[in-house]
C-alpha cells in the first residue's frame, strides 16, 4: 500500500496543493466516532478549541498559543504589517486588513508611511542594476540617482521600522479566508515584505557607509539585526528560513562595519549588546514541534472528518486504507506524534554530523516501519491499531527531505553569528593591543566567555592572524566538512569573517 507523498516534505506539499488543490466542502455528515479524535496530548497535541464535530480547530490553537503576552504596543509585527502596503496584504480573498486589525484587537493608525518595495534587481533593467549595487555595497547618490530618489520618498517608512523592531515581541497571526481552512493552504505575504524592508536598511546604511556616518550605519545594522529576530519568531519554517536570510544581510553588514578603519570602540561595544539580544536563533526544532506538526495532524484530521477527499492526499490504495473500517484516527495520531517527538529531537542537535547520523538512522527505521506487510505486522495492538498506526507511520515521512536544509540553514545561521561574536571581541582586542592575538585563546575570559568550536566538524575554528597582527582569517568548515582555506560560500565552502573582508560576502 503506497503513498504518493511519503517522501515528499510537506513544505513542497504546500507549494503543490496550493496551486492543484483547494479544499472541498461536502453536505456535513456523521462522522464515525472511531474518526474523532480524542483530545489529548499524544493524539491531537492541542486540546482544543473543539469545533461542533468535536475535532480540534488547530489554527485557532496555534494563533492563541503564539499570541500569549501580545499586546498592540509590544508586538513588533503589528507595527510592521502597518508600514507594509494593503495592496500587497490582500492575501489573496484571505481578507487582508481587516483580518489582521480583526486578529490584533485594534486598528492600524492612519495616516501611516507606507514602505515602497525595494524595484526589481533585474541585471537588464537599468534601475534594477542599481539596486543591485546599493544592496551590494556602498554607494553614492551622484552615481545612483534612481536609488537616491527612491531612498528619499522611503525615509519615513524606514525610520518606522526602526521604531517598530524595537519592541519585545513578534505575533505574525494566521489569517484565513474560512474558519476550516487548512494550514498547508495559508498564504503569507508579509514575508516578501519584510525581505523588502530589510533590504531598504541594506541600501540605507551602504548609502551612510560611503559617507563614513558609522553611527547610523550600526543603527540601520541593529534595526536589521532585529528584523531578521522578529521574522524568525513565527515557527513556520519558511518563516524561520527568512528571517535567516535577513540576518545574513545584517551579517553581511556587520563584516564590512569591524573590518572598517574607522570604527571606534564604542560602536563595537554596541554591536556586542545587538549580538546578545538575537543569539542563538528561533530554533527549527521549535518549527518542527508546532507547525509542521501541526500540519500533519490537520490533514489526517481533516480527511477523517470529510473536509477534504483523501484524493488529494493518497492514490488509490491509500484511499481505500483511510476509509477501510479498521482504520481509526487517534493510534494513526499517537504514532505521528511519536515520530515528531523524535524528528525535534534530531532538530535540536547541535552539531551537523551527530545530525546527519541520526537522521539516517530515523530514515531507515521509519523505511522499514512503512513496510505495508512487515510494518503492520510488527506492531503491538489489535489488527485496527496496527494497521492504523502504519498508516500513521506512512504520513510522518512528509517531513524528512524538508528537515536537514532546514537544519542546516539554522546551523548556518548561528556559526555565522558566533563568528560574528569572535570579530567582535578580536576587535576589542585590537583596540587595547593595537594588533590582534597570535591565537583566539588571548581573547578569553576577558572579550569573550569560552570559545565557540565549529558546528560542523566539532573541532576548533580555523583562526589564521596576519604577519604584522592589523589582518585576520576566522572561518567554520562549512556544510561539506572540508577547509576551503576560508573561501566564504557557506552553501558550497566555508563560513568566513575578517579583517579585511573575506571575499564570498
Amino acid at each position: 500500500m503506497a503513498f504518493h507523498h511519503t517522501r515528499l516534505p510537506i513544505t513542497c506539499l504546500t507549494l503543490c496543493l496550493v496551486l492543484s488543490a483547494t479544499t472541498r466542502h461536502a453536505d456535513p455528515k456523521p462522522i464515525p466516532a472511531r474518526l474523532i479524535p480524542t483530545p489529548a496530548k499524544d493524539t491531537t497535541y492541542f486540546l482544543g478549541p473543539l469545533r461542533p464535530d468535536g475535532t480540534v480547530d488547530y489554527i485557532a490553537a496555534l494563533n492563541q498559543k503564539l499570541s500569549q503576552g501580545i499586546t498592540p504596543d509590544n508586538n513588533a509585527a503589528y507595527a510592521l504589517l502597518a508600514v507594509m502596503p494593503p495592496e500587497r496584504l490582500n492575501m489573496d480573498g484571505h481578507g487582508g486588513i481587516p483580518k489582521l486589525e480583526a486578529a490584533f484587537g485594534v486598528p492600524f493608525l492612519n495616516p501611516r508611511p507606507t514602505y515602497q518595495g525595494v524595484p526589481s534587481r533585474d541585471q537588464d533593467d537599468p534601475v534594477g542594476r542599481q539596486f543591485d549595487l546599493a544592496i551590494d555595497g556602498p554607494w553614492a547618490p551622484e552615481h545612483l540617482p534612481a536609488v537616491a530618489d527612491w531612498l528619499n520618498n522611503n525615509q519615513a517608512a524606514l525610520e518606522a521600522v526602526i521604531r517598530a523592531v524595537e519592541r519585545d515581541m513578534a505575533w505574525w497571526p494566521i489569517i484565513t479566508k474560512a474558519p476550516e481552512a487548512m494550514l498547508y493552504l495559508i498564504l503569507l505575504p508579509e514575508l516578501g515584505e519584510t525581505r523588502s524592508l530589510a533590504r531598504g536598511l541594506v541600501v540605507r546604511a551602504h548609502r551612510a557607509l560611503a559617507h563614513g556616518d558609522l553611527d547610523a550605519v550600526i543603527r540601520d545594522w541593529r534595526a536589521i539585526q532585529k528584523l531578521g529576530h522578529h521574522t524568525s519568531a513565527n515557527p513556520i519554517i519558511i518563516s524561520r528560513l527568512v528571517g535567516y536570510s535577513i540576518q545574513t544581510m545584517a551579517d553581511h553588514l556587520a563584516v564590512r562595519l569591524l573590518a572598517h578603519p574607522d570604527v571606534t570602540v564604542q560602536q563595537v561595544q554596541q554591536m556586542a549588546i545587538v549580538w546578545a539580544a538575537v543569539y542563538p536563533v528561533p530554533s527549527i526544532a521549535d518549527a518542527i514541534d508546532f507547525v509542521e506538526r501541526i500540519m500533519l495532524l490537520q490533514s489526517l484530521q481533516a480527511v477523517a472528518a470529510g473536509r477534504i477527499p483523501p484524493e488529494d492526499f493518497f492514490d488509490g490504495r491509500g484511499r481505500f486504507a483511510v476509509r477501510s473500517p479498521a482504520f481509526r484516527i487517534d493510534p494513526a495520531l499517537r504514532q505521528m506524534n511519536r515520530r515528531y517527538d523524535q524528528l525535534v529531537q534530531i532538530a535540536e542537535l547541535q552539531r551537523f554530523q551527530a545530525f546527519n547520523e541520526s537522521l539516517a538512522r530515523f530514515q531507515e527505521e521509519l523505511e522499514t516501519a512503512q513496510d505495508p506487510v512487515t510494518g503492520i505486522r510488527g506492531r503491538h495492538g489489535d489488527a485496527s491499531e496496527r494497521f492504523s498506526a502504519w498508516l500513521g507511520d506512512s504520513l510522518a515521512g512528509w517531513s524528512l527531505l524538508s528537515l536537514d536544509s532546514a537544519f542546516a540553514s539554522n546551523l548556518d545561521a548561528n556559526s555565522r553569528l558566533e563568528l560574528l561574536q569572535l570579530a567582535i571581541a578580536l576587535r576589542l582586542h585590537r583596540f587595547e593591543h593595537q594588533r590582534y592575538p597570535a591565537t583566539l585563546d588571548a581573547l578569553t575570559p576577558k572579550y569573550i566567555a569560552k570559545l565557540p568550536v565549529d558546528r560542523y566538524d566539532g573541532r576548533p575554528l580555523t583562526y589564521k592572524p596576519g604577519p604584522d597582527g592589523t589582518t585576520y582569517l576566522l572561518y567554520a568548515v562549512g556544510r561539506n566538512g572540508q577547509d576551503d582555506g576560508g573561501r566564504h560560500d557557506p552553501r558550497e565552502a566555508d563560513i568566513a569573517v575578517g579583517d579585511p573582508m573575506p571575499a564570498g560576502w
